[in-house]
């Protein structure tokens, strides 16, 4: 079932709109609620100047897990490297990669477009905080540190500080996600 989306993009460079969907209950086979993402490519219009109706995905994401829920989430962040292609971020609050609940969040970088890498390339970062279910909420966080690359605003509703869950956001910079290996 799609979650959420999101458009105004250009994951491949190629001058249309491109979309990303999350869907947080994707399973698996012998998992379930991995969630997953798609990027669906834009495309011009037929002859006619019609648009064209698009039904499938030009590439998916799973979730590593049962209950990830990777997908629950999808941002279009801009383009953040600079190759002339967008990324998008996806978030996956109930992931355990070292902690409970402690969350993921996932940056595709662009690609297969001229000055892009022909293959998808993604960072994954993690919150290091036990139930912050980091990415249950992601966008663009337009350009805070004012270097002209756009930044990535992060969810992390289970937070807790002094003992009582308050919640907290948390922006990465764009150029430095752009560094990640």
């Amino acid at each position: 079932m799609l979650f959420r989306s999101d458009g105004g993009f250009d994951y491949n460079g190629d001058g249309f709109g491109d979309l990303v969907v999350g869907s947080l209950d994707l399973d698996i086979p012998g998992t379930g609620n991995v969630g997953g993402v798609g990027l669906v490519r834009g495309r011009p219009a037929d002859a006619q100047g019609r648009t064209i109706l698009i039904c499938a995905t030009d590439f998916v994401l799973e979730g590593r897990g049962s209950n990830e829920q990777l997908g629950t989430q999808v941002a279009a962040l801009g383009d953040l490297n600079g190759d002339g292609c967008d990324e998008v971020a996806s978030g996956s609050p109930f992931a355990d990669p070292v902690l409970n609940n402690e969350g993921l969040v996932y940056v595709v970088f662009g690609f297969g477009g001229a000055g892009c890498p022909a293959n998808p390339e993604m960072v994954v970062m993690r919150s290091t905080l036990v139930n912050s279910q980091a990415g249950r909420a992601v966008g663009s966080g337009g350009d805070i540190d004012g270097d002209m690359v756009p930044d990535l605003a992060v969810g992390l509703p289970g937070f807790v500080a002094n003992g009582n869950t308050v919640g907290a956001a948390m922006v990465a910079s764009g150029a430095y996600i752009a560094s990640l290996p």
